[in-house]
């Protein structure tokens, strides 16, 4: 296009200006439009400089040219229910190709040309069908009600995308810990369905409901030992969330005497726990000082191995505190566990 205007690929601005004003190529219409956009004079005496129109700074940036560019939409009044701070991703991708029915149910058309037999294959009933599959199949209610029963979650009587909406209009605080607990709730017993059924469909394996409501719950379970937000004492209690053990391992230790320089190898037990202190208040959200858990180490006695009594015993013992509080940074697994003090317990 720039060809067409007799224009070289080298020109400058000033080529366009003639005597303070813009003469402007003609006889090219598909131009024309760009050319009576632009709406101010010339300023031949000064350099030219290039301003990024995406943003306010004038300066350009990938994300600012995505949002330039991109179509936008409405924020889907699922959103905060499913993107929520503290979502894990594997979870909520599934609730939200299920919230849209995109998921490869028995009714999706390339399914049907595939496999002939639609049945839902959780409890050989009825057709396959979001609707069906998440929340009216007998297998997945039970699921449902044991894990809403725990959350302490009353779960109206509708399905689908009404229970989704509902849940969005209901479970979407950010303060409050009961609405964190149900949002983890709702993604986890859709991803646990989803999961149930291609093992079954793909593997022709089989898990009973109890036993995938159990591990549901263990899942649950271990993301609320990873949030550093304050938690209730009836959670707390009920969760069985006080003094969990994250880890518990025999820890080699390898020493230099102090004296001899000679090595020594020691194997203290050690559990790694997660101390959370209970907040004590509800669910309101209203803390003065948030409760912080931290890792705890517990060691049993060190003991040495053999020829090695003429050590001084508290270098050891020091020595083995420190590797083992360097083993603990390292074998704590668990996500926002990572960033928790770590102390050693007497």
């Amino acid at each position: 296009m720039m060809a067409s205007t007799g224009l070289t690929w080298t020109a400058t601005v000033s080529s366009i200006i003639r005597d303070g004003n813009w003469d402007f190529p003609s006889g090219q219409p598909e131009m024309q439009e760009i050319w009576n956009s632009i709406n101010f004079l010339p300023h031949a005496h000064k350099e030219d400089t290039v301003i990024w129109q995406g943003n306010i700074s004038g300066k350009f940036s990938i994300s600012s040219a995505w949002e330039y560019i991109r179509k936008k939409k409405a924020q889907s009044p699922l959103a905060d229910l499913i993107w929520f701070s503290g979502h894990v991703p594997r979870y909520a991708f599934t609730l939200w190709l299920a919230s849209r029915e995109r998921l490869s149910t028995m009714d999706r058309p390339h399914v049907q040309r595939i496999i002939s037999d639609n049945v839902c294959v959780l409890c050989r009933e009825s057709p396959e069908t979001h609707g069906h599959l998440f929340f009216e199949c007998g297998y997945s209610r039970e699921l449902w009600e044991v894990i809403a029963s725990k959350v302490h979650l009353n779960i109206p009587n509708m399905n689908g995308i009404p229970l989704l909406m509902w849940a969005a209009t209901n479970c979407t605080g950010k303060k409050r810990f009961n609405h964190l607990l149900s949002r983890h709730a709702l993604s986890i017993a859709t991803y646990f369905v989803w999961q149930e059924r291609n093992r079954r469909v793909f593997q022709n394996q089989w898990k009973t409901s109890r036993t995938l409501t159990g591990e549901a719950l263990h899942q649950l379970r271990t993301l609320l030992l990873q949030h550093t937000m304050p938690i209730p004492e009836w959670a707390m209690n009920e969760w069985n969330l006080q003094g969990a053990e994250l880890r518990s391992s025999a820890v080699p230790v390898h020493l230099a005497h102090p004296y001899s320089g000679q090595e020594v190898s020691v194997q203290p037990d050690v559990q790694v726990q997660l101390a959370r202190p209970s907040s004590g208040q509800g669910d309101s959200g209203q803390h003065d000082v948030p409760a912080q858990p931290v890792v705890q180490v517990h060691p049993a006695h060190p003991t040495t191995g053999q020829g090695d009594s003429s050590q001084p015993r508290g270098y050891v013992q020091a020595q083995i505190a420190r590797s083992m509080l360097s083993w603990a940074e390292m074998a704590v697994s668990f996500r926002s566990a990572r960033a928790l003090p770590i102390s050693l317990a007497e």
